[in-house]
């Protein structure tokens, strides 16, 4: 019997790892309704269906971050199909009122299934499948069949459009990985891909001379995006042992074309085209509560009204001055309740062009962006282990010489071209610093924008770029401990683009807030002693300042003069010192005015002071850093 007439099913979704059937009550479930509205949902699991339908997974539990999606590909070894982030949580996408259709004739006749992957912010995900038929074509489809494997493909050729297959004689043809390592590939052709992804050419064999890559040109009228001549041949590059990403977020949503030449060996050159769609930013969906309609099996026909509540508040926030992570008060029953002691760490992600040979390593005599951020990664459960509760990290700067002037024109770091779209390599190395410190319930602090590094954005649109794909990673991605810093320091001269200083940078703040949907919390930092205008105060979520060259009576009357703004006292946030310096008399100022506060030692590139100038030992070292570090864990204990 079709769907569409039937008035019971037996629900058959199983979740993974042994988990009992689900039921009535269930608090997970993969639901179909023929109607964009989702009305009058039945359980997908043992559905024979036809045309279009809307899939979404239905929970009762307000923990969930976001379900993923996978077609016929129960064991999750390929790209998912979709992310949704807020309920309702559509296979396809959608909005609070209509669901977006996933049309079953793109389907073989006969049994397939659909994956679902909840994810919780402070748990394991669990999985769920349902197994259903398609039956679009009556007589052909049997419900003793299995999920059909992935169709075979022909040979390319050029011109090509969207439809052309795949593969070429010898299998040649594009692959893409989730992970560096090049593990469980998939066929770029077809798939739907966020974020880094790793593609290369299979197989490898010993006639092939050379790959040569174009990006949305499959017609190789222009220049060739990369040319590899040793295997593996990755379309960003990389090693025999792993490959460097590609980050989805330097294209725009929706369809894109790989194109790889093989150059034989005593043979003509052959081709083969992947395309692919890029979904970094699913549709928006609703947070508000929705009714949902369930129909139950045996013994009871009755209809229950179950309601979905809007996401519980995971990681970092606030509530009046006081940060909560994971809803319990930072460092409850302590003498720092309700802060967040942090320390700069500004160039913990960065990379060093220019005139760097004053930051090499003493015993490589080399620069190395992948050991800095590799020893920070290891030092950073010792700042947990002391109590630290986050720290700030740059897409730009900041000033890695002690004696070089503050705009310090003979290095570039920044992490964006000059468009403003992010680099793939600080985007990887920064979303392994957040994971690291989620681990530890620790906060990052990440900083857009620093002055005298702004200027490699060749214009305001460039600065708005980049704006929005950073808040659009950082949305997608999950991350529940970042707090977004417009810049550095915005009322300093040095920023060649008004709309980073203090007359305008509200703007940025609240296109953040807005594009993010509210769960990233924003504001931008001031020199030492600057207090911010009230627009700024106004449209942050956290009031950021620093305390660099301020007595611990200055730093006293700072905060004293924020609380009295009329901005502040309308909506009273958090007051932050995310830099000031190695003064532990201005740390307890902070602490007994109510404020957080940060560390900051800039260090003489000698690889054992401060953790500002490269090479920086990211140890708790000297007596400096063992001092600040120590009154941390003297502040944060609750005994």
């Amino acid at each position: 019997m079709r769907w569409l007439a039937a008035s019971f099913i037996v629900l058959t979704a199983v979740v993974a790892l042994g988990l009992p059937q689900m039921a009535l009550g269930a608090t997970r479930s993969l639901m179909v309704s023929s109607s964009p509205n989702r009305s009058s949902p039945s359980n997908l699991a043992g559905k024979v269906v036809l045309g279009k339908m809307y899939v979404f997974a239905f929970t009762d539990t307000a923990k969930v971050t976001s379900v993923d999606f996978w077609v016929d590909d129960p064991n999750r070894a390929k790209p998912r199909v979709r992310r949704d982030t807020a309920a309702p949580y559509d296979l396809k996408g959608g909005t609070g009122s209509a669901a977006i259709p996933y049309d079953t004739v793109i389907l073989a006749e006969g049994v397939h299934t659909v994956t679902a992957r909840f994810n919780y912010g402070n748990g394991p995900s669990v999985v769920i499948h349902a197994t259903f038929t398609v039956d679009n074509v009556p007589g052909t489809s049997s419900t003793s069949a299995t999920s059909p494997a992935p169709s075979s493909s022909t040979t390319t050729t050029t011109p090509m459009t969207t439809s052309t297959s795949i593969t070429a004689p010898g299998g040649r043809r594009l692959v893409v990985s989730m992970s560096p390592g090049r593990t469980s590939p998939a066929n770029l052709q077809g798939a739907t891909l966020e974020g880094n992804v790793y593609v290369f050419t299979t197989p490898d064999t010993a006639s092939i001379t050379s790959v040569e890559f174009w990006l949305d040109d499959p017609n190789r009228t222009g220049p060739r995006s990369r040319l590899e001549g040793s295997a593996p041949y990755d379309f960003g590059g990389g090693t025999v042992q792993l490959a460097s990403p590609f980050s989805t977020l330097s294209l725009t949503e929706g369809p894109h074309t790989i194109t790889a030449r093989f150059n034989l060996s005593g043979a003509s050159p052959v081709v083969v085209h992947g395309v692919f769609e890029v979904d970094n930013f699913p549709a928006t969906t609703t947070t508000a509560p929705i009714s949902t309609t369930v129909t139950t099996t045996a013994p009871s026909t009755t209809e229950t009204t179950v309601t979905l509540p809007p996401p519980a508040s995971l990681g970092i926030d606030a509530v009046g001055e006081r940060f909560y992570f994971d809803g319990v008060v930072t460092n409850q029953g302590s003498a720092a309740e309700g802060l967040l002691l942090n320390s700069r760490m500004i160039l913990a992600i960065s990379d060093i062009g220019g005139e760097n040979g004053q930051f090499v390593y003493p015993d490589t005599l080399v620069w190395d962006a992948e050991r800095n951020v590799s020893e920070f990664l290891s030092a950073l459960p010792s700042y947990a282990a002391a109590g630290l509760d986050g720290m700030t990290i740059g897409m730009q700067g900041g000033n890695p010489s002690p004696a070089a002037a503050q705009d310090y024109p003979p290095w570039v770091i920044t992490g964006y071209e000059s468009d403003g779209t992010p680099k793939a390599e600080w985007l990887d190395r920064l979303d392994r610093v957040i994971r690291a410190a989620r681990s530890h319930g620790m906060v990052v602090i990440v900083s857009l924008f620093y002055f005298g590094q702004d200027d490699h954005l060749a214009d305001e649109a460039a600065i708005v770029n980049a704006t929005d794909r950073m808040t659009d990673w950082l949305t997608v991605q999950g991350y529940d401990n970042v707090i977004v810093e417009i810049a550095n320091e915005s009322n300093t001269s040095k920023y060649d683009h008004s709309i980073l200083q203090p007359e305008r940078v509200a703007e940025l703040i609240t296109r953040v807030r807005n594009r993010a949907g509210g769960v990233l919390m924003v504001g931008t930092s001031f020199t030492g002693g600057a207090i911010p205008p009230d627009a700024v105060v106004a449209a942050s979520d956290l009031v950021l300042v620093h305390g660099n060259n301020q007595s611990p009576s200055r730093i006293s009357s700072m905060i004293t003069t924020i609380r009295g703004l009329a901005s502040f006292q309308a909506a009273p946030k958090p007051i932050v010192f995310n830099e000031d310096s190695t003064t532990l008399a201005n740390f307890a100022a902070a602490l007994n005015g109510g404020a957080s506060w940060g560390f900051y030692e800039k260090g003489t590139n000698d690889y054992l002071n401060g953790y500002q100038a490269p090479p920086v030992n990211w140890s708790i070292g000297t007596a400096s850093k063992q001092a600040f570090f120590d009154q941390v864990g003297a502040l944060t204990s609750s005994g």
